[in-house]
């Protein structure tokens, strides 16, 4: 048997779906997940979205505001939960395979082969949600 784009299409459908439903289903793990979930959740509670703060009045420049803006906006729509803060960068993790899989295209088959590879690779999945 040999596999075939509907075959590759469903890995990849699958592979997204079953990461988007666990992203509320584990806490926040590790401290850098929760120092910038706790960044977006400050940044909506008190309204200052130009300056990312780790605690009440302390501002923190470590990083661009990017990624805490994701999380922030996520927040906003879907209320204080680790979905939320998640949600954001999972779109963005899709985006960027389906991205891969575009400029691929020209390999042919090879493209959504890549595109596959990359949404069932834990650490991009894990990373990118």
């Amino acid at each position: 048997m040999s596999i075939n784009r509907v075959h590759l299409w469903a890995i990849l459908g699958a592979s997204l779906f079953i990461r988007l439903i666990s992203l509320g289903a584990y806490p926040l793990m590790d401290t850098t997940e929760a120092r910038y979930g706790e960044m977006a959740r400050l940044m909506t509670e008190t309204g200052n979205w130009l300056t990312p703060q780790f605690d009440y009045g302390v501002p923190f420049w470590g990083k661009p505001p990017l990624f805490t803006w994701m999380s922030a906006s996520g927040i906003e729509v879907l209320g204080i939960n680790e979905f939320a803060v998640r949600l954001p960068h999972w779109i963005a993790g899709v985006v960027v395979i389906f991205l891969m899989a575009y400029f691929a295209r020209k390999l042919g088959f090879s493209g959504l082969i890549t595109a596959v590879v990359l949404a069932t690779c834990g650490v991009f999945s894990v990373s990118a949600g």
